[in-house]
């Protein structure tokens, strides 16, 4: 910091009152117009995040009061500190509630975007809200070596630091009327941003006990998801809602993995899930289907890994799942018989049919699947030693029940060792060989 700094603008500097005074106006405005809304939607994401952020659950809805307490508290302590006839209060106080206001942005909106899989948010490319998410950092630096360089000792040749450590604090106080004019300000920009999130019927005046939270349902048909599609999260677990149908577009293309697990859904249209361009991981077990098309993931170029267990699927439609398609758990449904020609997945590597009380399995019936390593055959009347003939050689058949977890039998085979979450078994084909060193 230059000696002229240090004169005019650092902690003992002719205007720093009149600095500080500005930069917070500057400051409210920005993290306000930016982040609030933000944390608006983020609060309204309690109970759909991924196990692996279930901990942080809690803590959505008190972030975003604690962030709308911090713009408050930023719009209303200059006015006070800063008219203080006390040098101490209205510099080294003034600057380290500056500095703790700019870590509570930064830290709080971090994390939060963080655990919801906001990713987009925790790191922008647009330039106002790269802004508005570096700035508390870049500013906690510069307060810090202000204060640091505030505790050193005064050089014996620097005499504007001098003058300037000399000026009194009743000199360079903010005036009364400037001081009601600026807390009147600052405030006013914290309530207009506030009533902009009242209008677009964000948290906390969102309807909070809606069941398809934080999507919304026309009955019991989800309809749309557009607190996570302006969040740009990609991952969203909608489990236990009733919800019987999905609407065409209510998705956003950001998704990436999203469960639909313990619902009433029976049907699903051929685009109910285009939006979604690319989800890779779509879990719809324990849910109500009968009869399964693959062309209702036709358009899912993506999607790697795809749960129905549980459900009471008897009959499957011939035709081609996607290419894409590494995982596909049939478990605990009524399939009995399995016909040549019906399973044409070509990159399928992992298939879970066990549990379904199954009897016959017809010669060619794994024909259409070229890369298979693994199948899951336990619980039915056919044993492993029954189906070898229909099995390639390649392939190694399971009888062992791979248990899942909270998180599904997606782990296996999505390409990252899944350690902790109870697939790392030989019942598992140790994660479907992800571990492997």
């Amino acid at each position: 910091m230059s000696c002229a700094d240090d004169q005019f603008l650092g902690i003992d500097g002719q205007f720093f009152v009149q600095k500080v005074a500005a930069a917070q106006i500057f400051t409210v405005l920005l993290q306000g117009s930016a982040k609030l809304g933000v944390m608006a939607r983020i609060a309204s994401m309690t109970g759909a995040l991924s196990p692996i952020f279930a901990t942080f659950d809690p803590l959505l809805v008190p972030s975003y009061w604690i962030f709308l307490v911090a713009l408050v508290g930023n719009a209303i302590y200059p006015s006070v500190l800063l008219t203080s006839k006390s040098k101490h209060l209205q510099r080294e106080v003034a600057a380290q509630c500056d500095a703790a206001l700019g870590v509570t942005y930064f830290i709080v909106y971090c994390i939060a975007t963080w655990v919801t899989n906001s990713l987009s948010r925790t790191f922008p490319l647009t330039p106002y809200e790269y802004v508005a998410t570096i700035f508390p950092l870049v500013h906690i630096l510069g307060v810090a070596r202000a204060l640091e360089e505030n505790a050193k000792p005064l050089p014996m040749k620097r005499p504007g630091l001098e003058r300037a450590r000399s000026t009194s604090a009743m000199e360079t106080r903010l005036p009364p009327r400037v001081s009601v004019g600026h807390v009147v300000i600052a405030l006013g920009i914290v309530a207009v941003i506030f009533v902009r999130t009242v209008i677009e019927g964000l948290y906390p005046f969102d309807d909070w006990h809606r069941a398809c939270r934080p999507c919304d349902c026309d009955g019991t048909v989800l309809v749309s998801c557009d607190v996570p599609k302006e969040l740009e999260t990609v991952l969203l677990y909608l489990e236990g809602r009733g919800i019987t149908d999905i609407a065409k577009n209510s998705l956003g293309k950001t998704l990436q993995s999203f469960s639909l697990a313990r619902n009433d859904i029976s049907t699903l249209a051929p685009e109910a899930l285009s939006s979604a361009e690319y989800l890779g991981f779509l879990n719809l077990g324990r849910n109500r289907f009968h009869a399964l098309n693959p062309v209702s993931f036709e358009s899912n170029s993506e999607l790697r890994g795809l749960d129905l267990q549980s459900n009471n699927i008897s009959t499957i439609e011939e035709s081609a799942w996607p290419d894409s398609l590494v995982n596909l758990a049939l478990r605990g449904n009524r399939i009995r018989e399995l016909p040549a020609g019906l399973l044409d997945a070509r990159g399928l590597r992992f298939l879970f049919i066990d549990d379904n009380g199954m009897r016959e399995v017809e010669a060619g019936a794994f024909d259409l699947l070229p890369r298979l390593e693994h199948v899951w055959f336990g619980g039915n009347e056919l044993d492993c030693a029954s189906a070898s003939a229909a099995l390639p050689a390649s392939v190694v058949c399971m009888e062992d029940r791979c248990d899942d977890g909270e998180f599904g039998l997606m782990p296996i085979g999505d390409g990252f060792c899944s350690e902790g979450q109870g697939v790392l078994t030989k019942a598992c084909a140790w994660d479907g060989g992800d571990c492997d060193s």
